[in-house]
Formats: structure tokens, sequence, C-alpha cells
């Protein structure tokens, strides 16, 4: 299942995406959920709630909240989303780069292309969707490698923190990191107690990361240098 966003202040087009959206999902097989939004704002408050969207459709020029500042906003605590922006106005391409969107799409919208962006971002967003499994309380679990923040050394348990619940198991940070390994996730020692998740990194200091929800972990000396080649090789800046 893809959870999609539309966020334009033009109803009639938002509903031609959504079924443009929905017809695309019946031709190739792939389950969506689309939610609508007449401005940023209101998709903002939808996601400070917890909402986690893998591909959204924003348009640049809305009153309030455009889709700029909201992608501002939104690229604050979540780079795994995939943002294709809309507009009428071709001067807007510059500068809408430093969000990272997946495609750019002029009014009037080209079905091709409209078409050819969709199953783009299905294709990354299907390269990211990998999935970490573990046993908790008894039961099996698995959840997207992409919502998980860190892992947490204490004692004889890793505690599992995602964006939206936190677990325990009982494994060693060395076998988390080599199973992760494995999957399409960006996870990397800052301290023997800890793994993180490069995706929810939003600040990086000398001796600490601040995660996506706030919680500010050590790096340890005995890890920094680490740090600092892991980072620099994510950010492609060898």
């Amino acid at each position: 299942m893809l959870d999609i966003a539309v966020c334009d202040d033009d109803a009639c087009f938002s509903k031609y995406l959504l079924n443009l959206l929905y017809g695309l999902g019946e031709d190739y097989a792939i389950p969506l959920d689309v939610e609508s939004f007449p401005d940023g704002r209101q998709l903002l408050e939808r996601i400070r709630q917890g909402k986690r969207y893998d591909l959204i459709y924003l348009d640049i020029r809305m009153k309030d909240v455009d889709g700029l500042k909201a992608a501002e906003e939104i690229r604050e605590t979540d780079w795994n989303v995939q943002l294709v922006y809309i507009t009428s106005y071709e001067k807007y391409m510059k500068q809408v780069f430093d969000q990272a969107p997946i495609g750019f799409l002029l009014k009037p919208l080209k079905e091709s292309e409209m078409e050819r962006t969709f199953l783009h971002a299905v294709k990354v967003i299907g390269n990211h969707d990998t999935f970490y499994r573990f046993r908790y309380n008894r039961e099996d679990y698995k959840i997207p490698v992409r919502d998980i923040l860190y892992f947490e050394k204490q004692l004889r348990k890793v505690y599992i923190v995602s964006t939206s619940w936190k677990y325990w198991e009982y494994r060693s940070l060395e076998e988390i990191k080599e199973a992760l390994d494995r999957s399409r996730g960006h996870f990397f020692r800052i301290h023997k107690s800890y793994l993180v998740n490069y995706g929810h990194i939003v600040r990086l200091g000398s001796a600490e990361v601040e995660m996506s929800n706030k919680k500010i972990l050590p790096i340890s000396r005995t890890y920094r240098k680490e740090v600092s080649e892991q980072m620099k090789k994510l950010m492609g800046t060898w």
C-alpha cells in the first residue's frame, strides 16, 4: 500500500489528479490510499499528527502555506518521502531543488509525464521500503526500515525506537547491524550503545546527533572518525 497526499488549492484539479492516481494504481496493480488537502497548512497538521506518506504531490502557489514552505517543514523531519511539485509556472523550477523533489510537473498536466513520474517514484519507494524483522512479546514483527530512528542497547535488551512506537528485543547491536547492512537503509554506530538511521539525523555535531524526534544522542570518541567518514559517503562529499 502506497500512502499518497495531494496538496492543491484547485479542487477540480485535485479531483482530476486523484482519479489519475487511482487509475494508475489499477493499471499497475499498486494499492493506493490517497488523501487530498486544499493547502499546505492542513497537510502539515496531518503530518504533525504522525501521518507518514510515501509520495506527496505539492502545488507551489497556494494561499497561506505554499508548497515551498510546506516542503521545507516536511524535510525537517522526513527525507524519505518523495516529493513531486506541480505548478503552472516554469520559473519556479530552480527554487525547488533544495528539497530534493523526485519530479516537477507543469500545468496543464500531460498524462504521459504524470505516469512516467509516478512509476519512477514507485520504483524509488520500492527500493527503500525494506523491513526489519524481530520478535517482541512472543510475537513476530516487521516494520519499515525507514521508520526506525535508532537502536539503543541497555544491558541485555536493545530498544528499537521508531516513528510511532518503541519495541525491544534480545539481540546484539553487531547482529542488528549485519541484518541492516543487507537492507537498503543506512545505519551506523555512533556509540557502543547506539546504532542510528542516517535518514532521521537532523543535526550532526562533533560530539552528538539530534534525531528527528528531537532526541539528542552522544557520539563517543571511539566512533567519531567512523561517523565522519560515513556521513561524507552518504552526503556524496568524497
